[in-house]
């Protein structure tokens, strides 16, 4: 994971347990590294954390993320509440300004928003 990357992420889980939030990060839990498990073994705990959450909070990056498009979406269909936060400068993409639009999921500017 990249360095830059990785210190917004650890500063939004930061703020999130301050305010006293139970937060699950996938990354955090490999050690910051991609690719440490199989595919299937990350894929059944993310839908085993997502089902078990209140909310999903989704830092994204310029580059499109599959896997974080798939947890969106499926998060969004168990009705579970959906943030947005791209990193500064980065533009949603257009699909995921559509579920903003559509108030599908909700765009965060900072995790104090939450």
């Amino acid at each position: 994971v990249e360095d830059s990357f990785r210190m917004l992420v650890e500063e939004d889980l930061q703020n999130l347990r301050a305010q006293g939030h139970e937060v699950n990060c996938a990354v955090e839990a490999e050690g910051w590294k991609l690719g440490v498990v199989t595919p299937g073994e990350a894929v059944t705990r993310i839908v085993s954390e997502i089902n078990a959450s209140d909310m999903l909070v989704a830092r994204l990056e310029s580059e499109i993320s599959a896997g974080v498009q798939w947890e969106l979406g499926y998060a969004y269909a168990k009705n579970i509440p959906v943030y947005l936060l791209p990193r500064e400068g980065v533009e949603l993409a257009y699909w995921n300004v559509g579920l903003v639009e559509a108030r599908l999921v909700h765009k965060i500017e900072s995790i104090q928003e939450i």
